[in-house]
């Protein structure tokens, strides 16, 4: 988890204010039943109390060779992906140098469709109060970046497992969030 204030979005259902960068290795979620490599997601909260009023935005990242590009790479390497990952009870500060503008490092994700669905929160107390906004286009991580995480976290990972969707409504849509929406 990196908390942090990082910006805020206009979602359809009003602003939210994003709170924390999630990773999981492999992904949460499966497309046509295949996980991806691994699993970005923004925690957002809008003024709502407790864990009402929740939006997470994922994207899923994917080997940068076989995408065909190196993506937000350099991103994941300034978050200590490629050297060193603090360990579980451990705070890392990162330093006045590392500006992170997730809406322009993500832009590609974000200016792409989504999936939007109403489900619960991947970890205790798992509420199921949380629009989820899975992005269609994935990212680029590389396979030692990869590996660095899973050798913090083995099997059996630190993702939740596909959930069975018990008659939630999967909606796709061709409106992009918009890299700009952050501010």
């Amino acid at each position: 988890v990196l908390d942090g204030n990082w910006g805020t979005l206009r979602l359809p259902d009003g602003d939210y204010i994003a709170k924390s960068l999630n990773f999981h290795f492999p992904s949460e979620h499966a497309v046509d039943g295949v996980l991806a490599a691994g699993e970005m997601q923004i925690v957002q909260r809008s003024d709502a109390k407790g864990t009402s009023g929740l939006a997470v935005i994922s994207i899923l990242l994917r080997d940068s060779d076989l995408l065909g590009q190196e993506g937000p790479v350099v991103f994941f390497d300034r978050l200590g992906f490629s050297s060193r990952l603090p360990v579980e009870g451990e705070t890392i500060i990162l330093g006045a140098d590392t500006i992170l503008n997730i809406g322009a490092i993500f832009a590609p994700q974000f200016a792409g469709p989504y999936w939007h669905y109403e489900g619960s929160l991947t970890t205790p107390p798992c509420s199921e109060s949380v629009h989820w906004y899975l992005m269609q286009t994935a990212a680029g991580i590389n396979n030692a970046m990869v590996n660095n995480f899973k050798s913090l976290f083995p099997s059996p990972a630190n993702n939740r497992p596909t959930q069975e969707l018990k008659g939630r409504a999967i909606v796709s849509s061709e409106l992009a969030v918009g890299a700009d929406e952050f501010s």
